[in-house]
């Protein structure tokens, strides 16, 4: 009996904490299922996109931290972006020429924050846009899912229009603890799809 009652346990265990999460974020341009979006640059090491001769996993080498995406018919002017899901703007800044330069590296950008849940606990997600010509959102504005919140460019650290896209996380949230237990997290963002896909190892 105890060893029966032992495995129904772990078994619950592991399918809880086994099975990927699903957050309703759409994708930040066009139709929000990514039918229409090419990824001009996945996540992960890659060559330096600026420095002539980077070598992937060389010195110069860089790893991104998010998805590079432009329209499939190839267009690259007014382009709109939108947020991923409800949030709120944590931080913008706004292209050269605004009030402020730009962020160096990133150029126009807005970082978004959201509440979803994860493991069954309620945790802010953030999403990141850059390079954009064009900002539509101050900070601490409460915007929703599909809001137009700017326009791809080529702005900051870049070698042509493109919109960059991230999804960050507070490192706390994913570590062990008594109550929790999340084991290498993975997150996915599937083309074809409006879903955002947080699973375990």
């Amino acid at each position: 009996m105890k060893k029966t009652l032992l495995v129904l346990v772990f078994s619950s265990f592991f399918l809880a904490y086994s099975q990927p999460l699903l957050t309703n974020f759409h994708w930040p341009m066009g139709n929000g299922y990514g039918k229409d979006i090419k990824i001009t640059s996945p996540f992960g090491d890659r060559n330096d996109v600026i420095l002539p001769g980077a070598k992937q996993g060389g010195d110069d080498s860089s790893l991104h931290f998010a998805i590079d995406m432009i329209p499939k018919d190839g267009s690259y002017k007014n382009v709109p972006i939108f947020a991923a899901q409800d949030g709120i703007v944590v931080d913008v800044w706004p292209p050269k020429g605004g009030r402020f330069k730009g962020h160096p590296v990133f150029g126009g950008c807005i970082l978004i924050k959201h509440e979803i849940e994860l493991m069954g606990e309620r945790v802010y997600a953030y999403t990141f846009y850059a390079h954009l010509s064009e900002v539509f959102v101050s900070t601490k504005m409460r915007i929703s899912q599909s809001t137009l919140i700017g326009i791809m460019g080529n702005t900051g650290r870049s070698d042509g229009a493109h919109l960059h896209f991230e999804v960050r996380f507070n490192p706390v949230d994913f570590l062990y603890s008594s109550d929790k237990f999340i084991d290498r997290p993975r997150l996915y963002l599937p083309q074809g799809s409006n879903k955002v896909i947080i699973g375990v190892e």
